[in-house]
């Protein structure tokens, strides 16, 4: 799936910002794009989530226990989890961009 021009802004502005990788960063903004079309939300929210939670780190792990680019705490949300293959999939990043995004919704 293309980005578009939009898109393709927001990756130019992460990978500068944040040194993060061209190919990873198009990644989590194509993934915040169609988590945030499937749930209703602004995509923009999901990607100043990332850039706020974690840094667009996808290993980041806080002291409280929150995992991923989106610091989900799984044991809250273990159900989110279930059709993944379960919690050990909070650190794949497209899951975790998922869920957060859920999350974002509920």
């Amino acid at each position: 799936m293309l980005l578009d021009q939009r898109q393709r802004a927001i990756v130019t502005f992460i990978t500068r910002k944040y040194g993060v990788s061209t190919e990873v960063v198009q990644e989590f903004v194509r993934t915040a794009f169609a988590a945030g079309k499937q749930y209703g939300i602004d995509p923009l929210l999901v990607v100043a989530m990332m850039a706020v939670e974690s840094s667009f780190n996808p290993i980041a792990e806080s002291v409280a226990g929150a995992k991923g680019l989106m610091q989900i705490i799984p044991k809250y949300h273990l159900e989110k989890f279930a059709e993944f293959g379960g919690e050990h999939a909070v650190l794949e990043p497209r899951v975790n961009i998922v869920v957060g995004a859920r999350i974002l919704r509920e």
